[in-house]
């Protein structure tokens, strides 16, 4: 049996007449995090797709600096003539 907090369902005890009645009520999501920082992402929703690089993955401090950082890594690399 998965542990309370890995429920997908919340256990509600509901008053009735006869006595208590366990009722599952549907937990509420967490909002999308950026995958580097942990910040929330705001403007995207559940399953919206962003057309930008790293979008609706990253917030935009993390994207602009994994960009810089695969820039100068292309950079340094590439061959000198």
């Amino acid at each position: 049996m998965p542990k309370p907090f890995q429920r997908r369902m919340k256990r509600v005890y509901k008053r009735t007449a006869k006595g208590v009645k366990l009722t599952f009520k549907k937990k509420k999501e967490s909002p999308p995090k950026c995958a580097s920082c942990g910040k929330v992402l705001h403007g995207v929703k559940r399953n919206k797709v962003v057309n930008r690089m790293f979008g609706g993955n990253l917030c935009a401090s993390c994207a602009r600096r994994e960009l810089i950082r695969r820039i100068r890594a292309k950079v340094s690399t590439k061959p000198k003539e």
